[in-house]
């Protein structure tokens, strides 16, 4: 690549849609970086179209249009988005024309976003987005002054705004830049104590999920964090870690082992310690796993006995609506199935 930028991978994968998303906020920095690229394109023979989302573009079937007319003159379409273009319920509705958009696009689709686009995209187009093959923040090369001296100390990173756990406001290239800050501090320092390498280890693990690094996630919080805890001996902080861990198996659909952490690792420690909202929302999930196996009956009983009188004890508005829709959804099938095939 022919420029004096970084290009930091936040995840790698691969699927049918050939897609890849990146975020270059400044404007200056994406030309640039699109240049660049086009110029690789060149080389290899390849061209390269674009597609800015303007309000030309009025909804997803007209982008779908655009995307399949684009595709036909250029094996590579940059699809520049504009901010607030991509909300949820567009990012809803192009989810569920991917398999056609998949048959008819024969090109690789590069998505520039902004971070809050990104973040909707991983939530609301979940199947969408299992499809990407890359994500990527553009950052500018740091400046030759902010890469401290061969050997010398690198001071104890500042925590960020949303190292507590809450909502994570930054964008993709800000959380970007933090993770190899730590990384370069904890590198820099591994005699440091436990103690003092806990709050960045943790830290570190929430931005790698955060950025959907699903795999370097996951290997931390095994071979990294979960170790340092149980050094330390924090019960509570390993349910946790071992929670996160089975959370992303149970994504990946292996149930048997999320299933047994959740039960065997998490509910235990929460039970002991007395915490019945960690306990709930972990019976949740053991709940969620026996409903995807058709064992309705004891996930109805989780969710009504076990899990939602807790959160109207706590007053937990948000998680009571989720619950209460999780029972719907048991008792609208259970409908169904009591009504039977329709007549002949």
């Amino acid at each position: 690549m022919e420029s004096g930028m970084t290009y930091p991978p936040a995840l790698i994968a691969t699927g049918p849609l050939k897609g890849v998303t990146s975020e270059a906020p400044d404007e200056g920095l994406r030309r640039q970086v699109l240049e660049a690229l086009d110029r690789v394109l060149q080389r290899a023979g390849l061209r390269s179209d674009r597609l800015p989302l303007s309000d030309k573009i009025l909804d997803v079937p007209m982008l779908e249009a655009r995307l399949v007319n684009n595709a036909r003159q250029a094996p590579v379409v940059h699809v520049i988005g504009r901010p607030g273009w991509f909300d949820a319920a567009r990012w809803e509705a192009f989810n569920t024309r991917r398999e056609r958009l998949a048959a008819k696009a024969r090109a690789k689709l590069v998505f520039w976003l902004d971070g809050e686009a990104i973040a909707l995209a991983s939530r609301s187009a979940p199947d969408l987005w299992a499809w990407r093959s890359g994500v990527y923040a553009f950052l500018p090369a740091a400046a030759p002054g902010d890469q401290p001296a061969p050997g010398g100390e690198r001071p104890l990173p500042t925590p960020s705004p949303s190292a507590d756990g809450g909502v994570d406001t930054r964008s993709m290239a800000e959380r970007s830049r933090r993770v190899a800050e730590i990384r370069a501090w904890l590198e820099g320092n591994p005699q440091a104590p436990d103690e003092l390498r806990i709050t960045l280890v943790d830290e570190l693990g929430r931005l790698l999920f955060s950025l959907g690094d699903l795999d370097e996630a996951l290997a931390h919080w095994r071979e990294v964090q979960l170790p340092l805890h149980r050094r330390l001996g924090n019960a509570r902080s390993q349910a946790i870690t071992m929670g996160q861990i089975a959370d992303i198996l149970q994504a990946r659909g292996q149930l048997d082992e999320a299933l047994r952490i959740y039960q065997e690792e998490q509910l235990p420690v929460y039970e002991r310690l007395g915490d019945l909202c960690s306990k709930a929302i972990t019976m949740g999930r053991i709940a969620d796993i026996l409903q995807s196996r058709g064992q309705r009956d004891e996930a109805l009983r989780i969710y009504q006995e076990e899990e939602l009188p807790v959160y109207e004890r706590l007053g937990d508005v948000h998680a009571k609506a989720v619950t209460m829709g999780r029972i719907a959804d048991i008792l609208q099938a259970r409908g169904l199935e009591d009504q039977g095939p329709p007549p002949a």
